[in-house]
């Protein structure tokens, strides 16, 4: 059978650290807006360490549904165990199952919010070194991967070619 209390207390734990990611997925959000480095680091880290636990949870999480379930059904979410609950307890697995649900959508947006940041921070980024290595490339035609420049330097130019057959 099924506990009932178990179950509410695993789904109460889920919702609690996936709240405390939500955190600090937009904690990181912020010190990329801010690039604040000291920030970014603590926020990376503590979604590092609070995904471990996570990961814990899901462990437990999928020997509760086998235990109840059987091995093969492990990967069945909360909400159909639920249904297995007598009424009471039933109704309150179920809002946390779906508190649960809106946390983790909102999770996910937020990590995707991360994720354009960084993707958008990186491009600008390469942006700036393809300019410092025009402006240090002492010809001035040619960028690092053999493209055209788009700016030809106007200074001398000196350099030399030795060829001997």
């Amino acid at each position: 059978m099924i506990a009932a209390q178990e179950l509410e207390a695993l789904l109460t734990d889920l919702l609690a650290h996936h709240e405390q990611m939500l955190a600090h997925s937009r904690r990181h959000a912020d010190a990329l807006r801010r690039a604040d480095l000291p920030a970014l680091r603590r926020a990376i880290e503590d979604q590092q360490t609070l995904g471990r636990r996570i990961i814990d949870l899901e462990s437990r999480r999928a020997r509760l549904v086998a235990a109840a379930l059987g091995p093969r059904a492990a990967q069945t979410p909360l909400s159909a165990l639920a249904m297995r609950l007598p009424p009471g307890p039933r109704e309150r697995v179920l809002a946390l199952a779906e508190r649960l649900k809106a946390v983790l959508q909102s999770v996910l947006e937020a990590q995707r919010v991360v994720a354009r940041a960084s993707e958008s921070l990186m491009g600008h980024m390469q942006g700036l070194m393809q300019q410092v290595a025009r402006k240090l490339s002492h010809a001035g035609t040619y960028d690092r991967p053999g493209r055209p420049a788009l700016a030809i330097s106007s200074g001398a130019v000196v350099s030399g070619l030795d060829v001997r057959s």
